[in-house]
């Protein structure tokens, strides 16, 4: 929880000190590249986390990392903060943290949408319409596939849930059955 609350400090101070809505999402993908990155990285990780490098030190690859990644100036300087202050193992969570923040800026809401089989085009559509719809905010779809569903789609959007799975209302049905029994 105390990380959470350190991650939520950083990525709450990026967003308010961009005035510009249109930043926000090239800020959350940086931070995103950056902190999948730190996360895959095993060697990246061990230099920039391990405070018997000098700081300076990691500073420098930090530098070059994100000057071969294209970093936005922003971004590094709070990344550079977090080496410095040795909060760099939380950069995964301020990206995410950030993501969230930049949505709620831009009246946008991720949903999480599992289906048994690839969602089409304009089955994608009508979902994303219908969701708009109901929460009235511009929505983004994370599809994902999930052949245990049978048939149908479960739908997380923020924290509430929509099942429509086959395999949900078979079970319900045999719960119904059951109890009449």
């Amino acid at each position: 929880m105390k990380d959470y609350l350190i991650a939520e400090r950083y990525a709450r101070g990026l967003s308010e000190s961009l005035s510009d809505r249109e930043s926000l999402e090239p800020m959350a993908e940086a931070l995103a590249a950056l902190g999948a990155l730190y996360e895959e990285s095993h060697d990246l990780r061990s230099v920039l986390s391990n405070p018997a490098i000098d700081v300076a030190r990691r500073v420098d690859v930090l530098r070059q990392v994100c000057d071969g990644m294209g970093t936005p100036s922003v971004v590094f300087r709070l990344a550079e903060l977090m080496v410095r202050r040795g909060r760099i193992t939380l950069m995964a969570n301020v990206a995410a943290i950030f993501s969230e923040l930049a949505d709620e800026r831009l009246n946008r809401i991720t949903a999480r949408v599992t289906s048994a089989a690839p969602l089409d085009e304009p089955r994608r559509s009508r979902i994303c319409e219908a969701l708009r719809k109901h929460t009235d905010k511009q929505v983004r779809l994370d599809c994902r596939e999930d052949k245990e569903l049978l048939g149908g789609v479960h739908v997380q959007l923020g924290d509430r849930v929509y099942d429509g799975s086959l395999k949900t209302r078979l079970k319900n049905m045999k719960d119904a059955l059951l109890a009449e029994g």
